[in-house]
Order: C-alpha cells, then sequence, then structure tokens
C-alpha cells in the first residue's frame, strides 16, 4: 500500500514555482537581504531537484511497498546535491530526510539513521515528525514481518506506541502527516495485538481496545459514513487527503478483522461497549454493530 508520497507530480511542481514567485516577488519588492534571497534560492533548488527524484512510498505494509529503483545512484544524488550546497543546512536537512526515507524503504537502516543524524536544521513539521520517529519506523520496518514479538520487543513496541502519541498531539494542522503517523501507529498496534497469547487475555484485549481507540479517533463522521457506504472512488486524479485516509484505512480495517474474530472464537469478544464512545463508527467497521 503507498502511504508516504512525499512529493507527488502535482504538489512537487507546485512547491518548486511556489519558492521561485516567494524570491521574485520578494526581489521586485526590494525587501530581501543578500542572505535572505540565498537562503530562497537555495530551497527553490532543493524544490525543484527533489522533484526530480522517484517518490518514496514508506509503506504502512512493507511488503507492498513500491521501493524506487536504484537507491544507491537516487542517494548519491542527494550526496552530490548537498555537497554542492554545504552552506543550505536547511535546504539539505530536508533532502536528508527523504534521503533517510528512501534509505528505509531499502532496508539500509544504518544509513538511514546517518542521514537522520544529518539533518540538524529542519523547519517543515513533516520532516521533524520523522527525524523524531526515527527509531520506531525503523523498527516497524524491521520486525514488520517477525513471526511474533519476543517480550522484549513486546515492550519496545510500547514504548514506540507512546512516542507516536507524543508527535501526533503535535501535528494536528498537518492532516497527511497525521494520517501516515495514525496508520504506523495502529500497525505496530496491531503487530502487537497478534503477538500476545490468548492466555495473556487482559493485555491482548487492552492492547487491541488500544489500537481501536487512537486509530478510530482520526476518522470523522463523514469518512466512516463513506466507509461504511463502500463508495469509496476518488472523485478526481488529485486525491484528497480525506479520500487518501479512507483508502488506507480499509487494509488496516481488514487486518483488525483478524484478532476480532479470534477474541469472538475464543469466548473473549471485544465489543463496542468496550471502546471510547467517540469512535464507536469506527468500531462498526471492524466489530459489527
Amino acid at each position: 500500500m503507498k502511504i508516504l508520497q512525499l512529493f507527488r507530480p502535482t504538489v512537487r511542481r507546485a512547491a518548486a514555482w511556489l519558492v521561485v514567485t516567494v524570491l521574485v516577488a520578494a526581489l521586485f519588492a526590494g525587501c530581501a537581504t543578500s542572505n535572505q534571497v540565498k537562503s530562497i534560492v537555495a530551497e527553490s533548488n532543493a524544490a525543484m531537484f527533489a522533484a526530480q527524484l522517484p517518490d518514496i512510498d514508506l509503506g504502512g505494509d512493507p511488503v507492498g511497498a513500491n521501493k524506487p529503483s536504484d537507491p544507491a545512484v537516487v542517494s548519491k544524488k542527494i550526496d552530490d546535491f548537498i555537497a554542492a550546497h554545504p552552506d543550505q543546512k536547511v535546504a539539505t536537512s530536508a533532502l536528508r530526510v527523504r534521503q533517510a526515507m528512501l534509505l528505509i524503504v531499502h532496508g539500509e537502516y544504518e544509513l538511514a539513521r546517518t542521514a537522520f543524524a544529518d539533518a540538524t536544521e529542519l523547519k517543515a513539521d513533516r520532516d521533524k515528525a520523522l527525524k523524531t520517529l526515527a527509531e520506531p519506523i525503523i523498527w516497524w520496518w524491521e520486525h514488520s514481518q517477525t513471526t511474533a514479538l519476543d517480550e522484549a520487543q513486546l515492550v519496545k513496541s510500547r514504548e514506540h506506541l507512546d512516542a507516536f502519541d507524543l508527535e501526533l498531539s503535535k501535528v494536528e494542522a498537518s492532516p497527511d502527516l497525521h494520517d501516515l503517523l495514525a496508520e504506523l501507529r495502529a500497525r505496530i498496534g496491531l503487530k502487537r495485538v497478534a503477538s500476545l497469547q490468548l492466555t495473556d487475555g487482559t493485555r491482548k484485549k487492552e492492547a487491541f481496545v488500544d489500537v481501536l481507540n487512537h486509530y478510530g479517533a482520526s476518522f470523522t463522521t463523514n469518512d466512516i459514513a463513506v466507509l461504511k457506504s463502500g463508495k469509496l472512488t476518488a472523485q478526481s486524479p488529485a486525491i484528497s487527503t480525506a479520500e487518501k485516509r479512507r483508502l488506507r484505512a480499509l487494509a488496516v480495517i481488514e487486518k483488525a478483522k483478524v484478532p476480532a474474530g479470534i477474541f469472538r472464537t475464543n469466548g473473549q469478544p471485544v465489543t463496542l461497549a468496550d471502546l471510547n464512545p467517540v469512535v464507536l463508527g469506527f468500531g462498526e467497521l471492524v466489530l459489527g454493530p
């Protein structure tokens, strides 16, 4: 599933030309200092350079992620660009985050950590959040296909869920980023649920309810109505944030139905009464009415 496209074609072009427009406006207004002009030019160059790079899909399910080909070639292009602009820390730091994501999807975790470490002057909420959550994201890619988490990994997964909660509270104004982080959190949570034994019934049930409560809070009443209707066809090629959120939710809902069924079969059903009242609509999609 594709859930992180940092630079969709239309958005990428718009971002690059927006910076150029700001530069031209500042120059004509006579209000830009030499340093400001240099900074704007660097950001413009970085935006247009990023527009030439392949999209990065940091999939909630790594097995289904679309991995750009030739990661070494793309990574070298980023290194070369940064080497040519050593004084433009803001612009190059953003590219380091993009490079880190590229490396993660190709399993180059130590190189990704190095790229994140070099991203020292981040301005965008997206980049700040991704760097802060570097370890939880890398952990997910490393462990998503593990048959079952051991006890130490279960403890670590709980720590990562807490880290996601802290960042989610900071990015409410960035819906695309919030949706991405909420989905990653849900998938880590479901992995945790699947790894807990039925004999540890209370902890397993609490972990499942935690997933439904947190992920369910991401959806509006309109989202729930559309999801229940099944009418999820995008209305235009420029798919909206809400449409992406709903489409991505389908796979998570199907995955969540598996533990819900196991609980029912073993006489330990999770019911709507177990959930936060504000997520009952989402709960019905997983548990039934």
